[in-house]
């Protein structure tokens, strides 16, 4: 049975006690804001981060099942009834799998939306993000089941642990976690954000040459320069995932591929333990680094800015109702009192409309322009919490 000193106890109980009260807060706030907010359930981004803060969530929630006993009392003991064994670790790797997957869609999502954007309007939907969110969580509901069937409870010890690491079958399947939730995201990473990066820091020169008035190059460079902060923030949380599970995956090839039979000590598993937290824990502080529009969400909602901006703006609507009201009365009387002056009406009107249409094309040619060099249709980060 593994005992710890008061001083190890200490030092563990506050490196898990602090991410985990980090982690859930943050990852809180990140579901109220997006989750309650329908504007920002329409971006598609925002729907799979919304889908990353729950899994991170239920991740720090099961996973102080294992280190709460041992900072307390000072000794490894599984507390709860024997069936809560396996089911323990199978959610632990059920919420870490989706972690990984949702990073991975969202990898996937982003590098349509900027080196396709034809494409994007198709395939970039909510309703299409939806439908593979549900298909991530059948396939790792149900790729996590070995786990169910290899994590029993000693009678004895009355410790949580696996069974099978020396079967045949066990190590098979241990073989394809690595490759499915390890080195085979790593390379599609690696792929595609090099691909999203070349294709947001390479085109300076062609936005510029595309904008013909200030007014428009600036537009169109805090445009880039959203894209760019979302895409430092993307690759920012898929090199915090692989440092912290990097230690974890380095044992599994040294006993497996190396043949180095490794008996790690109690503390650098606990340590192992506190990286899977920080991954789980370091996402909203990286929404919070990179996004200025996040920070501003955080601060409406730490002083409940949004029920009173809604105000706000029903206030508005109805003065701004009101007033047009008004106008269209002053505008019948003055049409009755002058018919003699039909004719000037009607060119005046003429000539507005055809303004109006002038400057509509002047919109749309600007938008042309401006979506053919940034390689990114306006709509896909619209409504993204995430923006700048």
């Amino acid at each position: 049975m593994n005992a710890f000193s008061l001083p190890w106890r200490i030092f563990f109980g506050t490196i898990f006690s602090g991410l985990t009260l980090i982690g859930l807060l943050g990852n809180v706030i990140v579901i109220f804001i997006i989750g309650f907010d329908k504007s920002m359930r329409k971006s598609c981004m925002n729907i799979l981060l919304l889908n990353l803060a729950v899994a991170d969530v239920l991740n720090l929630m099961v996973g102080s099942v294992e280190w709460t006993h041992l900072i307390i009392k000072g000794y490894q003991k599984f507390v709860f009834p024997s069936i809560f064994c396996p089911i323990s670790r199978y959610l632990e790797c059920v919420f870490l799998y989706s972690s990984i997957m949702t990073q991975l869609i969202v990898c996937v999502e982003r590098f349509i939306a900027i080196i396709y954007p034809i494409h994007a309007r198709r395939l970039c939907t909510t309703k299409n993000v939806i439908k593979s969110l549900l298909g991530m969580w059948i396939f790792v509901f149900i790729i996590a089941l070995p786990y169910i069937f290899s994590n029993v409870l000693s009678p004895t010890r009355k410790i949580c642990f696996t069974s099978g690491m020396r079967e045949t079958w066990f190590i098979v399947f241990k073989w394809v976690e690595f490759l499915s939730f390890y080195l085979s995201p790593a390379i599609i990473f690696l792929i595609l954000y090099s691909k999203v990066a070349k294709s947001l820091w390479k085109n300076n020169r062609q936005l510029y040459e595309g904008s013909r008035s200030s007014s428009m190059k600036l537009n169109v460079y805090d445009t880039l320069n959203m894209r760019r902060n979302v895409v430092k923030m993307l690759v920012a949380c898929v090199i915090v995932y692989f440092i912290c599970y990097s230690p974890i995956q380095g044992l599994f090839i040294a006993k497996h591929l190396l043949n180095i039979s490794l008996i790690p000590p109690y503390e650098f598993i606990l340590i192992m333990n506190a990286l899977a937290m920080t991954c789980s824990a370091c996402n909203p502080l990286l929404y919070t680094l990179f996004s200025k529009k996040f920070r501003k969400r955080i601060s409406e909602f730490l002083t409940c800015n949004i029920c009173s901006n809604k105000n706000k703006f029903k206030i508005m609507k109805r003065s701004f109702s009101g007033r047009k009201g008004k106008s269209k009365e002053i505008t019948d009387r003055n049409t009755t009192n002058n018919e003699s002056n039909t004719f000037k009406d009607n060119s005046t009107t003429n000539t507005s409309s055809s303004n109006n249409k002038f400057s509509i094309n002047r919109r749309r040619y600007y938008f042309s322009i401006r979506n053919k060099s940034i390689k990114l249709p306006k709509h896909s980060m619209s409504l993204s919490l995430f923006g700048k």
